[in-house]
């Protein structure tokens, strides 16, 4: 049985995904280059992208059709695959499935979605329990992905993803920019003058 051109090209990206990645750059970068744009090839493209205006514009709407559609059937908004975190129900526009709330969260916080898998391992060895309060995590209701060292003291450990750990959001926000032996101080401190 002869398969399909797109078969063949599914077929090859599995068997090459380097290839195939470096070959999409230096195309994209050739029609960069050359103001063409990548689909329609009708217009030219607005500066630092290879789409046109139009194009823009019917991809927004695209998008949001298939938002609501997605949303419409209890699908994650954006990705429109898995079902959205329950937690998200009460915000009827911004609905997320666990892979795509650890994406987002993971380009917040660690300036990149590459990351997401690993802050998912993260979640499960600490049993989606707080790392100071040991209470139990809800993505997008109460969990919180925190820098363990402040990036404002410790740049360098900004997009490193051995420095996060999840957190109640309460517990981060009275965090702030502690590191752990300074924010167990101040615990230490209030309880032991509260305790007077």
């Amino acid at each position: 049985m002869a398969l399909t051109i797109a078969e063949r090209g599914q077929r090859f990206r599995m068997n090459h995904p380097e290839e195939t990645r470096a070959q999409k750059a230096q195309w994209r970068e050739h029609l960069r280059l050359n103001s063409i744009y990548q689909w329609c090839q009708a217009a030219s493209c607005l500066p630092g992208s290879t789409r046109c205006q139009a194009c823009v514009e019917k991809g927004k709407a695209r998008r949001q059709a298939n938002q609501h559609t997605f949303l419409e059937t209890g699908l994650c908004g954006t990705c429109g695959r898995y079902p959205y975190l329950p937690a998200m129900s009460a915000n009827p526009s911004y609905r997320l499935c666990e892979e795509c709330y650890l994406r987002k969260t993971s380009k917040q916080r660690l300036g990149s979605m590459r990351y997401w898998q690993q802050i998912r391992q993260k979640l499960y060895d600490q049993d989606f329990k707080c790392a100071y309060t040991g209470q139990i995590l809800v993505l997008g209701q109460n969990a919180s992905l925190d820098h363990r060292y402040p990036i404002h003291s410790h740049p360098h450990l900004k997009n490193d993803p051995n420095n996060t750990e999840w957190v109640l959001q309460e517990i981060n926000e009275m965090k702030r920019n502690r590191s752990p032996e300074q924010f167990l101080t101040l615990i230490r401190q209030i309880l032991t003058y509260r305790a007077c």
